[in-house]
């Protein structure tokens, strides 16, 4: 069977990217010829610019790359990543029509923000992301988001005539299966994020170490898509001050963008980083899937952001994730940073609600894809 999965087409969000690695990998283990779908203007930025093959070549000649601009090895380092792990097809048009829809068996919408149209520049976009342009036997969703509050009223209409069509929905949080069963009177099932249905032992073969990174001495990893400075409660910055002091842990910040080795890493190398962190402290949501998948000890912090006069709470995903999984005690209060709480990484509970969690979404997903 061969699948053409719809997603967004960034290149340089580490969330984006390993998503769509995990959608394209579990529809490749149930048999599928599952192909990643970037259509123009995206198909252009995808291919390797002759800049970018320059660094390649000087990666296989084991070359000194330190004269080489930073941002450039994080560009390769992306688009390698989607070389070798996401199979694609590029498009050079914008809208999909019926020559599309004949090439493939089923269409898959998913994962990340997909069904958020306000990351839509046109209505013809999002009618893709909706999979409007195919037959509705050839629909399929895979943990799509929408990640807003409320659908956009020029929306309502689109959203109504694609989701009923939809022979089974799926959505990645609770908030967007009540917002669509209070538009089209279908509650959809919401499951896991894809990246919790590759095991362990996947990832750590797609981790590969960062080119001159020192593994040697150990450290906390800090991940925030927020600012940690305002984020970080006063508490908890002692308390992580006296975990560094007493077990010399230096700190390691992605996305610093003063960090010049830090700052090439591509999906891979944020893999690796998590990997081999002694702790992380995060208000990511992969940053919490990624701590949970490689045992490690992590401290979750609330992000939030300012819009007008009210503040909105970003962290319902990481709350949601916790409480599945039986691990809302990550979620520490401000009397709660004690070295116990912080370096505990017992998840053996954890791992057995995750198992089902993953047989759940397996199964739905066999049913709409209709594969034995």
């Amino acid at each position: 069977m061969k699948v053409g999965i719809v997603t967004i087409n960034g290149l340089f969000n580490y969330g984006n990217r390993l998503q769509n690695f995990a959608v394209s990998e579990y529809l490749r283990s149930l048999g599928c010829d599952a192909r990643t779908l970037v259509p123009q203007p995206y198909s252009y930025r995808y291919p390797m610019t002759n800049e970018e093959k320059e660094i390649e070549v000087k990666i296989e000649n084991g070359e000194d790359l330190s004269s080489v601009n930073k941002n450039l090895i994080k560009r390769y380092n992306f688009k390698a990543f989607n070389e070798k792990y996401i199979p694609s097809d590029l498009i050079k048009k914008k809208k999909y029509d019926d020559e599309i829809v004949k090439k493939y068996d089923k269409f898959v919408t998913g994962s990340d923000q997909v069904l958020n149209p306000t990351f839509r520049s046109s209505l013809g976009q999002m009618e893709n992301n909706l999979l409007m342009f195919a037959p509705p036997y050839k629909r399929a969703t895979f943990a799509p988001s929408l990640g807003m509050e409320e659908i956009p009223e020029k929306f309502k209409g689109m959203f109504y005539d694609a989701l009923t069509k939809f022979p089974m929905l799926s959505v990645r949080e609770e908030s967007a299966a009540d917002i669509i069963e209070n538009l089209t009177g279908r509650r959809p099932k919401v499951v896991i994020d894809p990246t919790l249905m590759v095991d362990r032992a996947r990832w750590e073969e797609v981790a590969k170490p960062l080119a001159g990174f020192d593994y040697d001495s150990p450290y906390i990893l800090y991940y925030f898509l927020g600012d940690k400075y305002v984020e970080m409660p006063v508490e908890l910055n002692t308390a992580l001050n006296r975990e560094k002091s007493q077990y010399k842990l230096r700190e390691v910040v992605i996305n610093d963008p003063q960090d010049e080795v830090v700052k090439t890493a591509g999906p891979a190398e944020f893999l690796d980083l998590f990997k081999n962190a002694s702790l992380v402290v995060t208000d990511s949501f992969h940053g919490a899937v990624f701590s949970i998948i490689f045992g490690k000890p992590f401290v979750t912090v609330q992000r939030t952001v300012r819009a007008g006069n009210e503040e909105i709470d970003m962290s319902g995903r990481i709350k949601t994730l916790l409480k599945e999984l039986g691990l809302e005690r990550k979620l520490l209060k401000t009397n709660g940073f004690t070295h116990e709480s912080i370096m505990e990484a017992d998840y053996n509970e954890c791992y057995g609600k995750l198992r089902l969690l993953q047989n759940e979404q397996a199964e739905f997903l066999k049913a709409a894809l209709k594969v034995v």
